[in-house]
């Protein structure tokens, strides 16, 4: 049996927040899921906080918001994650009004022009509540794939806990097989313990495969959809799935 020390969902419904919870140490909330994520309103996460909150505090998973860049869905691989000014000035009004709704974490990732992370955003990002802006997210896949030492040394200097990682620099998992994601986040995995930082493994995180990922890290992210971002079977069928399989 794999001893899992973190399992995190993705949800972009209150109701799938609370139906996710019993079995989940963090939720992450977010807009569309089905299109990979994307921030979520201020009223998304305060219903989300009310139902949370009718869960005894031991038993709560904390809240995570996702922070992207609004031009997401219009621009290809790791441009779309790269933010100018402008777009920097509303992910620090949309950190600031997750946090005021009841977000417990904030998760960002800015890459520059040519994939690496930009640390100058990020710091910006993360000086705006330090305690909770911790995560990154799948941006690192594409800073990874040019540098993964690099890669995992911004993070650690920019103070980031963990960072997810699918093993492959672009969203749709199906580009790369199995056997080479996972050798990618185990090779993530193994630079970032030294610097204190968790690597989280998603993409397509399935009762099928769930004990592959399990086996290099202790930390999963799954938002229980298939290729088509759509749930085959109910959220708790799924979440339940994917922990009997570990």
């Amino acid at each position: 049996m794999i001893e899992v020390a973190t399992l995190e969902i993705a949800v972009d419904s209150a109701r799938d927040a609370l139906t996710a919870a019993p079995f989940a140490q963090r939720i992450e909330l977010c807009a569309d899921l089905a299109s990979h994520g994307t921030t979520p309103d201020a009223n998304l996460i305060r219903d989300t906080v009310a139902l949370l909150r009718t869960i005894p505090p031991a038993a709560r998973p904390r809240l995570v918001a996702l922070i992207r860049p609004r031009h997401t869905l219009e621009r290809p691989a790791h441009a779309a994650f790269s933010a100018d000014s402008a777009d920097l000035t509303i992910m620090s009004r949309e950190i600031e009004a997750c946090i005021e709704a009841g977000a417990d974490e904030i998760c960002i990732g800015i890459l520059g022009e040519h994939g690496s992370i930009d640390a100058a955003a990020c710091k910006q990002l993360r000086r705006i509540d330090e305690p909770r802006v911790v995560a990154f997210h799948r941006a690192f896949d594409f800073a990874a794939a040019i540098d993964a030492a690099r890669a995992v040394s911004t993070l650690a200097d920019l103070g980031f806990r963990r960072t997810l990682a699918a093993g492959v620099p672009t969203l749709d998992v199906r580009a790369l097989s199995l056997a080479p994601r996972l050798t990618s986040i185990a090779h993530a995995a193994q630079l970032a313990a030294p610097r204190n930082i968790q690597v989280i493994a998603c993409g397509g995180v399935r009762p099928a495969n769930a004990a592959a990922f399990g086996a290099i890290t202790p930390h999963l992210h799954a938002s229980c959809r298939d290729d088509a971002g759509m749930l085959s079977r109910g959220l708790a069928s799924e979440i339940r799935g994917i922990i009997a399989s570990l």
